[in-house]
Order: C-alpha cells, then structure tokens, then sequence
C-alpha cells in the first residue's frame, strides 16, 4: 500500500503567494521525511475567495524538494487544456520530476470554470477522451497529425517525449459512476 499527501494549494487573497510555495516545499519535505510515497495537487480556476497556485508550475516547484517521491498533477481538468500544451507541460514536469510524475485527468464541475474558457460543458467528455488520445500521439514522438471534433494537430514531429516510457501513469478522477465507467473503458485506474 502506498500513501500520498495532498498538498493544499488554495489561500486567501491577503496571503502573499510566495511565503505559500515555500510552506508547500516545506510541506513536501515534511511528507518525504514522514515516509510518504507521493506528493499531489489538484485543479481548480477561478476558486474565490481563494487564490489557487496553478497546478503544473506549483508541482515543478515542490519535485525538486522530494527526490525519489512520486509527484502528481491529481486531477487537471483535460476538458480545459489544449492537449498540445499540456503534453508538452506534462513531459517537461516529468523531466524535472526524475520520471516520477503520475498524470490525473477529470472533468471538473464548476460551470464557472467551464465559462471562463470558453468550453461548452456538454462537451467535456469528448473534450477529455480527445485530448487524452491528442497527448499519447504527441507524448509517442514521430510524425503526428489530427484532426478531430476539438483539437487539430497539423502534420509535424512531436518533440514532447516524456521520461517515463510510453508516458507517466495516467488516472482518472470523478465522482459518479459514468467516470468509474469510463476509466474502465480506457484501461486506466479510477
């Protein structure tokens, strides 16, 4: 059995961001010397009152403070993200991690996030299932080209490899039986 600490990353406007990333490296530090097998943080945008440090910069931060722990990005909302962008975020935080990082993906469910980009939440299960298919091409290397309902892919070579082969663990996040579903249908650990 392994054990993993979430690390808190939301605060109140007044607290300076700053001081808040230390405390978490501190934190991070803290559950290695502890004896704990992982390190995560979520997802969330526009949390008022709360400032939220943004997930795959805040994780870059606290990886370097926990050789040989696992890092995970528990949950990004994939619906929200380009799959181009953040295959390449995901790969450069999987090298900074040593091959550590363990990738979650959800839907999210706060119409507020949904309205701030712009994304149709109707749209976000196929929005997950492109991207994940978009960002496992693109983490492959090759000659890649896609065009599908939501992401285009002109005809390139992917240079978004990731340290772990073929890519990091991939889970699924969610709270309803459609989402267990789903990650069954995809193979992938709820």
């Amino acid at each position: 059995m392994k054990f993993g600490y979430m690390l808190f990353a939301q605060y109140m406007p007044e607290e300076p961001l700053a001081e808040r990333m230390r405390e978490l490296a501190e934190q991070a530090r803290a559950a290695r010397e502890s004896g704990f097998d992982m390190v995560f943080t979520g997802e969330h945008r526009l949390a008022a009152p709360y400032q939220v440090a943004s997930t795959v910069p805040c994780l870059a931060r606290v990886a370097a403070e926990v050789e040989g722990l696992e890092v995970g990005a528990l949950c990004l909302l994939l619906p929200l993200h380009n799959p181009v962008e953040l295959a390449e975020q995901i790969a450069t935080l999987d090298a900074i991690s040593g091959g550590r990082l363990v990738l979650g993906g959800a839907l999210g469910y706060r119409d507020e996030e949904y309205a701030a980009f712009r994304v149709n939440p109707r749209e976000r299960v196929g929005r997950l299932l492109e991207c994940l298919h978009v960002m496992k091409m693109l983490w492959n290397g090759g000659e890649v080209s896609y065009e599908g309902r939501y992401y285009t892919v002109p005809s390139t070579v992917s240079t978004a490899l990731t340290t772990q082969k073929p890519h990091p663990p991939i889970w699924m996040g969610g709270d309803s039986d459609g989402a267990v579903r789903r990650a069954g249908r995809l193979g992938l650990p709820w």
